[in-house]
């Protein structure tokens, strides 16, 4: 408790206070690129680099009790489909229709930001700062409430601020605030403009013109929805992530190194939900982004700083993917992300993602056996994400799992009983040396778990395991001790690394060639050149 207060001490900014960041980021969780769900859709490997100058992200709704409280910030059940949306801005600013009608022209005076709306916006109305619009779907258009009243557009929706120091805020939404005391949720605001697309409407198809004289049809609850888009520059959208995604109290040239990494995933992602009318969300789907209402001036320096540079090997963009901390060694997507699923290692192998010892001393231990991996797992080493370097509180870490709470998850989980467990045995290790296959012994048979997400999450780890230690307990009992480093999925770019990197005088295209190997950083026009000449060849 605060002293002298009846109310809990509130946690301070997690964008200046690293152990909240990452606290927050467990209970939340974590992005695509630093989680990778394969629910989440097919892992690219290889993308085209493209001239993309600008995105479009998709916002998920946010879910909230009967009381208003805060229960999902992004509501990814819904599909980013919104059942009510309310917009403001903090200046002057513009909504248009989108016209269907190619031979349209934009009213003239139209700046750079209202441009995102597209060449046949046609303003139909101007407020001021804090007037607000409402939008609800029907079967055949979009219901708006504006301040003087309300009409039906058959059409898409755009929303401009009319000044380059304004923005756009969604008061039907709630963003958790990063650099406030509390992280409290607050209303986001947004650089660029929103569209607001009826969720039948996709690649710019419009939905019939709707009956004017029945303007609240199929309102109800489980009628039609609406998409919410920010359209906005590329290097704007990377202000509202990088700091999403790694601590902004990290090393700068960390967090140079994750800004070229967030936004080579960005270009080698755009179009992933293309059916949906947008290119990446703005939750864990993709990289979490919050708009405005997270940037911090570390994160802004860091892209500014490495404006339009992205990765790539052999004229490609690599898959970008990071992780909070490797443990002292990093992994090949193939043991991670295996294709085919049911083999590993996978055939998916991916030559920019080959594991690495993170550290400048040879690897210290045979990371092949059982003794070397105990080793190298269970004592402290001099590595670029080790607490001397970085401050890493997850470099090492053990865990003790009674025979009984194995049982009870065989059981729970795949509804088989082997028995009281009696042995666990490594059948498979991957080149860090981390169990990728094990054997559990029981009295009454055995079973196989496999691969890295399936070890973690049956035995609730930060990572899965690098080795086990069997114990009996005083009162007769079997447990089992896990020995492990890191937390996350191993592949790609060491957060804790790259900070500890930094710290150790590295450059930002240093650690990204540490951990992309045989990667270079090149700008957005050489990566096409590349490319373009790969293609001739």
């Amino acid at each position: 408790m605060a002293p002298g207060t009846d109310q809990p001490a509130k946690e301070p900014p997690a964008n200046q206070d690293v152990e909240v960041f990452w606290r927050l980021k467990e209970r939340e969780g974590f992005s695509f690129a630093s989680g990778a769900q394969p629910e989440w859709g097919p892992i690219r490997l290889q993308a085209q680099v493209l001239p993309v100058r600008t995105i479009r992200i998709g916002l998920n709704p946010t879910r909230f009790s009967p009381s208003g409280d805060v229960l999902a910030e992004f509501d990814t059940s819904t599909q980013q489909q919104h059942q009510h949306i309310t917009i403001t801005a903090t200046g002057p600013f513009v909504l248009m229709e989108l016209s269907p009608n190619p031979t349209a022209q934009v009213a003239p005076g139209q700046n750079g930001v209202q441009a995102l709306c597209g060449d046949t916006a046609i303003p139909v109305a101007v407020e001021q700062a804090g007037a607000e619009f409402s939008f609800t779907a029907t079967s055949g258009g979009i219901i708006i409430a504006a301040p003087w009243g309300s009409f039906v557009s058959p059409t898409a929706l755009c929303a401009a601020p009319l000044s380059d120091n304004a923005f756009l805020v969604v008061t039907s939404l709630r963003r958790r605030n990063l650099n406030r005391a509390g992280n409290p949720f607050e209303p986001p605001r947004y650089r660029g403009v929103l569209e607001i697309r009826h969720s039948q409407s996709f690649a710019g198809a419009e939905v019939p013109t709707p009956p004017l004289s029945d303007p609240g049809a199929n309102s109800a609850a489980e009628g039609p929805r609406l998409r919410l888009i920010n359209i906005l520059d590329l290097e704007e959208y990377l202000q509202g992530v990088v700091t999403n995604e790694m601590p902004a109290s990290f090393h700068p040239e960390a967090l140079r190194a994750q800004a070229v990494a967030a936004r080579t995933f960005a270009l080698a992602n755009i179009g992933r939900f293309a059916d949906l009318g947008f290119d990446l969300d703005d939750s864990t789907r993709s990289q979490v982004y919050r708009g405005v209402l997270s940037e911090h001036p570390n994160g802004t320096a860091a892209v500014r700083s490495t404006q339009g540079l992205v990765v790539v090997r052999d004229g490609v963009l690599i898959p970008t993917f990071y992780s909070s901390s490797m443990g002292g060694h990093t992994e090949g997507n193939e043991w991670i992300f295996n294709s085919p699923s049911d083999q590993l290692p996978g055939t998916n192998a991916h030559p920019a993602l080959r594991p690495i010892h993170d550290g400048d001393f040879p690897v210290p231990a045979d990371l092949s056996t059982e003794d070397g991996a105990l080793r190298f797992y269970s004592e402290t080493w001099d590595h670029f994400d080790s607490p001397g370097r970085s401050g890493n509180p997850y470099y090492r870490w053990v865990v003790s799992r009674p025979a009984a709470f194995i049982a009870d998850r065989l059981l729970s989980r795949y509804g088989i009983s082997l028995g009281p467990i009696t042995a666990l045995i490594p059948l498979l290790r991957s080149p860090s040396g981390r169990i990728a296959r094990l054997q559990i012994v029981g009295e009454r048979g055995t079973f196989i778990l496999q691969g890295w997400r399936t070890l973690r999450d049956f035995f609730d780890l930060r990572n899965s395991p690098s080795a086990i230690v069997s114990r009996s307990e005083t009162d007769g009992t079997l447990s089992f001790t896990f020995y492990g480093g890191g937390w996350g999925h191993n592949v790609g770019l060491s957060q804790y690394g790259a900070h500890g990197r930094g710290r150790s005088g590295q450059t930002f295209r240093e650690i990204l060639a540490a951990y992309y190997t045989g990667a270079k950083v090149v700008s957005i026009e050489e990566a096409i050149s590349l490319w373009e000449r790969k293609v001739l060849r």
